[in-house]
């Protein structure tokens, strides 16, 4: 089970052109600025070596659709234990 997130810092919203702000906002931030943080929450279990190549995965597909450079993206990974979540009220331990 994995849920993905997407955060976004104010400084991003406001010179999203898609919340009706081009160019830079009030305070002069441009496109230079912007620091989108993708939250991804998932059950323990996977490997290192699978979590650090979704990381990168992710952060490519925001570079490439949100026009940020590599070193503004931040990706977290959100680990649960089994019985820390559910699914229709039935702890995943269970299942």
């Amino acid at each position: 089970m994995m849920s993905v997130n997407t955060v976004m810092s104010s400084r991003m919203r406001r010179g999203d052109p898609e919340w009706g702000h081009e160019g830079p906002d009030q305070e002069g931030h441009g496109q230079e600025d912007l620091m989108p943080e993708i939250l991804v929450h998932i059950v323990e279990g996977r490997s290192a070596e699978a979590k650090k190549a979704l990381m990168k995965d992710i952060t490519d597909a925001v570079v490439k659709h949100f026009d940020v450079p590599p070193e503004r993206v931040v990706v977290q990974i959100v680990e649960s234990k089994r019985d820390s979540k559910s699914r229709g009220g039935v702890p995943f331990s269970e299942m």
